[in-house]
């Protein structure tokens, strides 16, 4: 079972919360595709652009920003996830989360997709 996430969004935890207590009902492992905002995004863009230009510690900085995003991710999902007990792993990719995850189920097409549906804007 593989479900979309993008850090941050409360919604989106909500839905892993689903997904995690579905995914233990069918004793599946539960796969969550995680993404970052753009915010690190760019911050790693502009590390490279200062590292280019002699400043590495920008660059030690925008990675251990980075690191911890990604520590913070995990332990709000550990602790969400420890209440349901299901068997659960991460895997980070850039850009969106849907698409993201329709790529993931093409590397293993036995795996079963949620995507929730596009909110209007």
């Amino acid at each position: 079972m593989v479900v979309g996430v993008r850090f941050g969004d409360v919604s989106d935890m909500a839905d892993v919360l689903l997904a995690a207590d579905l995914a233990a009902r069918l004793d599946a492992h539960l796969v969550l595709i995680a993404t970052m905002d753009r915010w690190s995004r760019w911050a790693r863009w502009t590390a490279g652009v200062y590292c280019a230009f002699g400043v590495e510690t920008v660059m030690c900085a925008a990675r251990i920003a980075e690191e911890e995003t990604r520590e913070e991710l995990e332990r709000r999902l550990r602790s969400l996830l420890d209440l349901v007990g299901v068997d659960w792993s991460v895997q980070w990719a850039t850009g969106s989360p849907r698409r993201a995850a329709v790529r993931y189920t093409r590397r293993h097409p036995d795996a079963m997709v949620i995507l929730r549906p596009e909110r209007a804007r």
